[in-house]
This record gives C-alpha cells, structure tokens and sequence, in this order.
C-alpha cells in the first residue's frame, strides 16, 4: 500500500501532443522530432514561470504549479512557441484543486478534473475550469471565453470551462466541443428580445460583469434615457450559460407598491402561491439551492421594495441580482454603477464623417436615422451638425434616438436649430418603446414624480446653474423659502442618489454636482412654472459677482492657480449672469463682475470673449458715479488687447484712461495707466516714448511701495531694450523684475520674468543660462496652466533652439507642444506666425527652400497686419537666410533689406547688427569683398558694443566670408578695412556697404 506524502492546492496542467501515436506509426522519425522539440519547449516555459514537472508518459506531460496565474501564462508561452516551426499541435489543460503525492504518484481531485479538460482541448487552445478563472478574471492580459459548465464523470458539481483568447492561442467553437462530455443544457433565460442593434458601452459590459463575478448585488443607476435596461440585457446575454439555474428577466415599470413587486417576481418564476407561506418565504425557498442571476428593471417607484432583494440574499447564497435604478438602494453589499451617456465627440476635434463614425453617440444616431430613412447618410457635410445634435443631447441614447426619428422630416442642421424645445421636439410613437420613454419629457417626468416636496423645491433651483456648482453655490443660491439651510446637503445626496444631479469631484477632491442639459431644461421649466425664477436668478447672479470680486485679489498671489481654476470651473455660471445682467440692466453689478473676471478672459486665453464683454459694457449708458469701475474695465481691456496683439488700439484706449485718472488724482492707478500705456507704445515700436511713461510709472510705484507695479514697470523697461536690441541694459531690469514678483510670491508673474531673464540671457550668448530659465520658466507657467505666457515662452525657446543651431530639439519641442499646449489655445496671431516661421526653418534645413520660403512669407504677412514690426523684421531676415541658402543671392540681398529699413526706422540695434553681419556674407559670395569686409566689422563692432555674441548658427556662414577675405587680403590690409568699418556711423555704413 502506498504511503501518502503531501496534501496541497495546486494548480495543474495536462498536455498532450495531438496525433502522436498515428505519427509513430508512419513516420517515426519526425514523430521524435515533435516529441523532442515538445518537451524542450516545455522545460523552458516551466523554469521560467515557476513550474513542477511531474511525470511525462510518452506525448503527455503533468505538472504543478504554486499559481494559477504562472501556470496560465506558461500554457500561454508554451503554445505561441509550439506555433512556430516545427510546429506542434498540442492540447493544454489546467484545473485549480487539490493534489495528494504518494510515493507512487501524484493523485486527487486537481489531477483528475485537469486531465478531464485536456481531453476537451484542441490544438493551439489553452482551457481552465472554474477555479482557474476565479484566480485569473482579474487580470487583464489574461482575456477569457466560456465555453459552458460540463458534468465530469465522478465529480459532484458541474465545471464551467473557459478558454484563453489573448493573442496567438486558438479559440475552440462551442461545437468542437459537443460530444466530449456531459455539457448541462442552458439553463432559464427569459430575456426579451431586442429589436434593435446595441451599440457601445463594450467597456461597461466587461466593467459589469466584473462587478457581479465579484459581488452579490449590482445597481445599474442612471437619469432616464442613458440606457440602463439594455446594458442590464446584453450583460445578461453574456452570463447565459454560466449560471446552472438561469436568469430571470423581471420588468417592474408597472409594478406600484411592494406586494406587486412579490407578484411580479412570483409571476415570472412560475411560482403557485401557497396560502399557508407569505410570497417571500415562497420566492426564497425557490432560490435556495440554486445558481440563477435575477434581473430587476425599473425598481425605482417601488424602492420601499428593497428588503426583498435584501432577504433573497441572504437565504439563496447561490443568486446574484442585478438592478436597474433611477434610485439607489442603499442595502449592504450593493455595488451602484451610474451608466452615463454616450460618449459625445468634441466640438473643436476631427469632424469628418468616418473619424465621428467611431463616436458611439454618432453612431446611434447615424443608425437610427437610417431605420427611418434608409437614404440617410453620414457625411463631411453634416456631420459637424450631427455631432452637435449629440452633443447638445448630452449622449443621452433615448434623446438621440428620438432625434434621429425626425431626420424624416428635418436635416441634421435643422433639426439642430429647433433644439431649443427639445422636450416638445423629442417625441416618438414606437409601440415597442414603453410609456415613459415615448417622450424625452415623459422619461424626466418619470423620476420627477417620483420627489417629495423639498426635493422638487431644490431640484427647480438648481436649474439656475450651468456646467455645474459646488455645495457653497448651492447653499447660497438655493436656501430659504421651504429650504432650510441645514437641509441643503441632504436634499442633494437625494438627488443624487435618484440620478437626477450628478456628481464628480474637482481636482482638489471638492465635490461639485451637475444636471444633464436635457434634465436642465426641464427643471427650468418647473421653476418658471412655480413662480420663483426671478428670486433664483437673482440669487445665482449675486452669489457669482460675489465670487468674481472674492478672487480678485488673489489672482496675482501664491495660490493663484487654484483661484484661477475654481473661477474657470464656474465659467458657464458667469456666462449665464453675464446674459441675465445685461437683460434686467443691472449696470453695477455687471461691471463689478467685468472687472472682477479681466485677468481670467487673458490669464487663460479667453481674449475673444473678454474683449467682446469689456466693449459692451463700456458702450453701456451708465450712471456716472460708475465711471471709475467703467474706467478699471477700459484698464483690463488694454491689458487683454496685448494678449489679442492689438497694440495700435491699446495705445487709444490707454491715452483716455490715462487722462481720466489723472483728472480723477488717484496716483496708483496714474501709475497703472503710465504701464499700461508705456507697453503698449513699446509694441508698436515708439520705444523711447513708451520708456518715458514706464519711467513716470516706475518713480509713482516706488513712491507707494507698490511692489507689483513696480515688478511691471522693470518688466516694461527690459522688454523695452529687448525690442531695441540692446541686451545687456535688458538683463538687469529683468533681474530686478523677478527679484521683486518672487518677493509678492506672484507665481505667474515669476514665470513670465524668468521666461523674459532668459530672452536677454540667450542674447547676450549666455545658453545654458537661458535654457535653464526658459525650462523653470515654462515648469511654472504650465502648472498655473497660464496658456498665454505658455506660448510666449514656446516661441521664444524655439528662437534660442534656432540661435544654438539645435534644429533637432527644436523640431522636437515644436512638434511636441502643437499638439499638446498650442494647439488648445486662440492666440492665433502669434501661434500662426510663428508656426510659419518655424515650419520655413525646419523646410529650410531639410534643403526644401521653396517650401521654407513660402512658410517665412506667410508668418511675415500675419505679424505686418498686426502691426508686430518687431516679428515681422525677423521674418524678413530668416528669408534672407533661407534664399541665400537656396542660391537665389539677389532676393536674399532684398530681404534683407526689407529688415534694415525695419530695424532702422524702429532703432532696433541688434537687428540691424544681425543685417550688417549677414549682408558681409552675401557680399563675400558675390566677390564685392571691400564691402564685405566693411559690413563685417560693423556687425562685429555693434555686437561688442552690445554684449551680444554671434549666435551658434551663423557662426558658419561668417567663417566662410572671412576665409574668402583671407585669401584676397593680407592680416595688415583686412585690420585697415575692419578698423574703417567700425568707426563708422550706422548710416554711413550703410551706404558704403550699398545696403
């Protein structure tokens, strides 16, 4: 008698090689060739996934595993290898239970139910019971099928099988299977059948699936119309054959208090009534010694019903439910997943018709369209309408169906036109849809009907908000009348929990709740027809300007990122106030909420907006005692204007709004208005009168210790002598404008000085420097999502990558950032500009002149009509450049002209230096050498002077000329020339040199 020497769980997988023996008889030789290269896969895959070989017997193997996971994955790794040549097919089974090792042998359970599944197998396929995939269903690179619950010859239970399907195994059809095995009839399904395709939500089926494999109790919760009863179904059809006693389809819309919720179970079941048990009693004896999924549709009217679904639980340990809810239950165990609407495309993305074909909401509706007009087609040409059908529809499946029933009589962009009366337009007359679902209407009115008093009071209100609101606005807005304040919070949670507000918390985890536009529309009604709008509205408008007024001041702070995103949060609520302001004239308060939100419209790239807003509230008819916050409007105007590029119009606007502050006498905002005014004559090339007001402004601010604007006014100065080329006056009034905003701890203030301190860093020659700063600055201005100052700093790190010669990181960094940051932003001035200029100099590098050409041509033409001479000087030097480059002499020689006469008639000094040096080069190339040598000398003269080095990348060019002069020149007679070329006017260089 054998001696037991181990008891264990082990994982256990049988192998065996298909038609082996047939092989043996007819060729023996490649039959040890398979055989051979078997076992040497075979030994490979165990030691590296942890696996005991315990016997071989002629084409078969049996082996242990610690974990079903290892073993899983060597199967796995075994039958990609056995795929390739020579090839071998080979059968793979794998069972999870117990083993006893005598010393004869390994036994028990876990061998003789893994030697069953390896007989089920086919070649290439990997299958595992039950145990198995309880161990591996959470792994996701381990995707699964089932294949049916099976009845093994001397085991008590049935056993599911599944079989592996990542890539490079072999799938076995359900039939390949029949006849192997006892296979267990499918079991009770009584699922309604669906007349229409199902579309989407793949993710969500697997999400819930999970869910119920894990627990006990799922509610599928949900406003109505987003689809909850046809998830319920297709995860339903997924679990068909993988409960031993089936799945009951219980439909409970017309069920109304608990004792019909019993009968209609009962009903379903089949279940006689017994006089002598109540039904409950009844439907737990029925489900006591069973494995069946029960699914509840529309549980939300007959949610007193709950302890049903409580009691079934815990008598029928083998019964799982799944629940479809516009309310959650609230019993233990229950695991709530909200089904959202579709997914809707966005509206500023790819808008082609075979792009939004792959947006489930699209396609709902292009399929839907089709049922009722077969002619219907998704196009180019409406398919940007179509995407705004499903959006303005939230995704919501029930809205878009309905909405696709009237393509018979509109076009997608009419019937986006008459959305404004969604819930009147969205009807349907399907006989096959239930009631409630017949309108989008009827589908809110529904769950509305289901609200005490309180809720329906709270649930008007919140129709106010738009793109959502946190409890503070909530509290502020919607208490009083009915509403006690300590009631808020907990009416809320109830509509939450009856799906009729949604909640999502914001990036510092502050919870923030929002309705569905489509439910919006109808609360809004219900508050205008109850009498109250005009209080709530008002309500909502105080509470809003009050925020905008709040933040303020701290916009310019440390903690100014996060003031910037809590106000951009409730950007659609401004929005909102801003209409019903100027709608019941509310003058002060809406030039108390302008002022309050200017830095928002230009800190993150609202300029369009912020612009329109400011002009309409300053042509505004006011009363005169506003004129100052009119004035403080007319200031963030011009502050946007720099942003928008607008400089021409900011000098106007801030000539009038310094002379109003001087007549009012209030020194500080003479000092702001000086700033405002002295940038903006900067930009348009007055240098010398901009550097006259930012000056006055300087001494003003420093009289008043006004740290901030003095920060500007250095800010102003350096930016100032950038323009006019003189780097080495730039730099300490950068310093000291950094210096000054970290000592206000002004976070977006540092990252615009540290971005400008490496500007006149990178022209003064200084490159690690400047790319050390250009990189802390960025850092900064990208975690206060500053999108404004962003670009400004891409651009000019692009124009140092270029200066450096580091064409490749440039093309890398540009690349990069279109797609990640600028292409998110509406600065298109100087986004488009400077694009072009960048696209012409990586064309130019890749020797594609006349593409480069056209690019720098085009940047040229953006940055001339917005009057950026500064921009459009470089533009016409890179095409210089870029024409040299390309052999074509006599148009580099009249670009480059083009920028003199800029940077002359604009006293920019370094671009002029930038002319002389690179017209020494042209003139070295076309043998006028005297002049050559001339216009060398002055360009290095003027940058010696100016403390700007030659750039890395022209460094080759001028290293050409001189070895050109070199050879015509002695060292005496070139020293003569340079000496003559450097004490000479800038203008009488000129002429000599015939620029």
């Amino acid at each position: 008698m054998s001696e037991i020497l181990s008891r264990k769980l082990a994982a256990i997988m049988f192998t065996d090689i298909v038609g082996y023996t047939a092989l043996m008889q007819h060729d023996e030789a490649e039959a040890r060739v398979k055989r051979n290269r078997h076992r040497e896969v075979f030994q490979a895959a165990h030691e590296e996934y942890r696996g005991e070989i315990l016997q071989y017997y002629g084409d078969g193997t049996l082996s242990s595993f610690e974990s079903a996971v290892d073993a899983v994955e060597c199967g796995i790794e075994i039958q990609r290898q056995l795929r390739q040549a020579p090839k071998v097919a080979l059968r793979i089974g794998i069972h999870l239970g117990e083993t006893v090792t005598e010393d004869d042998g390994v036994y028990g359970d876990g061998v003789n139910i893994a030697s069953r599944v390896e007989s089920f197998s086919i070649p290439g396929a990997v299958l595992v019971t039950d145990a198995v995939f309880d161990q591996i269903k959470n792994q996701p690179h381990l995707p699964t099928e089932f294949m049916g619950k099976f009845h093994f010859k001397n085991v008590d239970r049935p056993t599911g099988i599944y079989a592996l399907s990542t890539s490079g195994l072999t799938v076995p059809e359900k039939n390949e299977l029949a006849g192997k095995g006892h296979a267990m009839n499918s079991a009770t399904s009584d699922l309604p059948l669906q007349l229409t395709s199902f579309i989407g939500r793949d993710e969500e089926i697997g999400e819930v699936r999970e869910l119920i494999l894990r627990s006990r109790l799922v509610t599928l919760s949900g406003p109505g119309g987003t689809g909850k009863t046809r998830l319920a179904l297709k995860v339903g059809e997924s679990f068909a054959e993988q409960f031993e006693h089936g799945l009951y389809w219980v439909p409970l819309a017309s069920a109304s208090d608990v004792s019909s919720v019993e009968l209609t179970i009962s009903k379903v079941l089949d279940l006689v009534q017994d006089p002598f048990k109540n039904t409950v009693d009844q439907l737990t004896d029925f489900f006591s010694n069973k494995e069946a999924l029960l699914i509840l549709d529309n549980f939300e009217q007959v949610i007193d019903a709950a302890p049903i679904i409580g009691q079934i639980l815990s008598k029928c340990p083998g019964v799982k439910i799944l629940v479809t809810s516009r309310i959650v239950l609230h019993l233990q165990g229950e695991q709530e997943y909200p089904v959202n609407p579709l997914q809707v495309p966005t509206l500023n993305g790819n808008r082609t018709a075979e792009h939004l074909l792959k947006n489930p909401a699209v396609s709902l509706f292009s399929q839907r369209a089709r049922a009722v007009k077969p002619s219907f087609a998704l196009n180019d040409e409406n398919a940007a309408a179509i995407a705004r059908i499903c959006h303005r529809l939230d995704g919501l499946p029930l809205a878009i169906e309905l909405a696709a029933a009237r393509i018979k009589l509109f076009s997608p962009d009419a019937l986006l036109r008459r959305l404004d009366h969604q819930l009147d337009l969205l009807k349907g007359s399907s006989p096959n849809r239930p009631e409630r679902h017949q309108t989008l209407r009827q589908a809110i009115k529904w769950s509305y009907e289901l609200l005490p008093p309180p809720e329906r009071t709270l649930f008007h209100r919140l129709s106010v908000f738009s793109g959502g609101c946190d409890l503070d606005a909530i509290e502020a807005v919607c208490a009083g009348s009915n509403i006690a304040p300590e009631e808020v919070v907990d009416l809320v949670l109830a509509l939450v929990d009856k799906s009729l507000l949604n909640r999502k918390d914001d990036t510092d985890g502050e919870p923030r709740f929002s309705m569905l536009e489509t439910i919006r529309a109808f609360a809004f009604e219900a508050l205008s027809y109850h009498g109250d709008r005009d209080a709530v509205q008002r309500a909502h408008a105080t509470y809003f300007v009050s925020k905008a007024e709040r933040a303020e001041p701290y916009l310019t702070g440390p903690d100014q990122a996060r003031w910037f995103s809590a106000l951009e949060a409730d950007l659609s609520n401004f929005r909102e106030v801003v209409t019903w302001l100027f709608a019941n004239r509310e003058y002060e308060m809406a030039l108390r909420l302008g002022k309050g939100l200017t830095r928002l419209w230009f800190c993150r790239n609202m300029l369009t907006e912020g612009v329109q807003l400011a002009k309409r509230l300053l042509d505004w008819e006011t009363p005169e005692h506003l004129s100052r916050l009119k004035a403080k409007i007319t200031q963030g105007l011009i502050a946007t204007y720099f942003y928008d590029g607008s400089y021409a119009e900011a000098v106007g606007l801030g000539k009038k709004n310094l002379a109003f502050w001087r007549e009012i006498g209030d020194e500080l905002e003479i000092a702001n208005a000086l700033n405002h005014l002295g940038f903006a004559l900067i930009n348009v090339g007055s240098t010398r009168e901009g550097i006259a007001y930012t000056n006055e402004a300087l001494e003003m601010h420093v009289a008043k210790k006004d740290f901030r604007g003095e920060a500007v006014s250095y800010n102003n100065l350096g930016w100032a002598y950038l323009n006019a080329g003189i780097p080495l006056q730039a730099a300490p009034a950068l310093e000291r404008s950094l210096e000054l905003r970290k000592q206000i701890r002004d976070e977006r203030g540092i990252g615009f000085a540290t971005i400008n301190l490496a500007r006149a860093r990178g022209a003064l020659g200084q490159y690690p420097q400047a790319v050390a700063l250009f990189e802390e600055g960025l850092r900064i201005v990208k975690r206060n999502m500053d999108k404004v100052v962003i670009i400004w700093g891409l651009v000019n790190f692009a124009q140092l990558h270029h200066d450096m010669a580091n064409i490749k990181e440039l093309r890398r960094m540009w690349r990069e950032n279109q797609n990640d940051v600028l292409t998110k932003t509406n600065l298109h001035y100087i986004l488009d500009g400077w694009d072009d200029f960048i696209e012409g100099i990586l064309a130019g590098d890749k020797g594609l002149f006349a593409e480069a050409d056209d690019w720098i041509q085009r940047g040229i033409d953006i940055f001339h009509d917005k009057k950026m001479v500064h921009y459009v000087n470089k533009g016409w030097y890179y095409r210089s450049k870029i024409a040299y480059d390309a052999g074509k002499i006599d148009k580099a020689w009249e670009y480059l002209k083009n920028s003199l006469d800029i940077n002359v008639k604009y006293s920019v000094l370094l671009g002029t230096c930038e002319v002389f040096e690179f017209a020494g080069v042209i003139l070295a190339d076309t043998g006028e050498l005297e002049k050559a040598a001339l216009a060398l000398a002055k360009g290095r003269c003027m940058r010696s002077e100016l403390g700007a080095p030659t750039p890395t990348v022209i460094k080759p060019y001028l290293q050409k000329a001189r070895e050109v002069l070199e050879t015509r020149y002695s060292a005496d007679e070139l020293a003569a020339i340079s000496e003559r070329g450097s004490n000479v006017s800038r203008d009488e260089a000129i002429r000599l040199v015939g620029l």
